[in-house]
């Protein structure tokens, strides 16, 4: 669960490479990431009740990324998905051909370097908070942030460069794909 945790309460943005098969636990470990990008011939299941267990520790991860009905159905029946099943059901966020998953990958990537690191990080908790919360906590708490980061550096910076359209400061290249996987 430890690990679960660790992937979930990363201040960065974590990306899941699925290729092959992910079942049991490698389940779980997706279900912690932000960002899942599986390769077309991918299958995913939910295997423990075919061997007398229950995914209980992975459960809360699986239920942050599918609804509780679908977990009714892939948790009872051990079925297997199919990557653009799971792309379907929100299991993966993308899907590539099997010879362009560290592409698909270097995409995302791409993606996630062209936005604030701080940013990001508040992101991944307020995504975490919002949800536990009262409906009325929430205004009062996402009001006084977004006016916190807009007066922060980086907030300052980005606005900077979105009004002067200039790169951003903390935007960086990509690595090469073989340097991502």
């Amino acid at each position: 669960a430890r690990m679960f945790d660790a992937i979930d309460h990363c201040p960065k943005p974590v990306v899941a490479r699925v290729q092959g098969v992910a079942l049991g636990g490698g389940m779980g470990l997706l279900c912690a990431c932000d960002i899942v990008v599986a390769a077309e011939s991918a299958r995913f299941a939910f295997t423990e009740c075919r061997l007398g267990i229950v995914p209980a520790v992975i459960s809360p991860y699986v239920l942050n990324r599918v609804s509780v009905g679908v977990a009714r159905d892939l948790f009872l029946t051990a079925r297997s998905l199919t990557a653009q099943e799971a792309l379907r059901i929100g299991l993966a966020s993308k899907v590539v051909e099997d010879g362009r998953l560290d592409l698909g990958v270097q995409d995302v990537v791409a993606e996630l370097l062209r936005c604030g690191p701080e940013a990001q990080r508040v992101c991944k908790e307020l995504l975490r908070f919002v949800p536990s919360v009262p409906r009325n906590e929430v205004q009062a708490f996402t009001t006084q942030l977004i006016a916190s980061l807009r007066a922060s550096e980086e907030g300052q910076a980005g606005m900077e460069s979105f009004l002067n359209r200039t790169k951003a400061p903390w935007v960086m290249e990509p690595p090469a794909a073989q340097e991502i996987c």
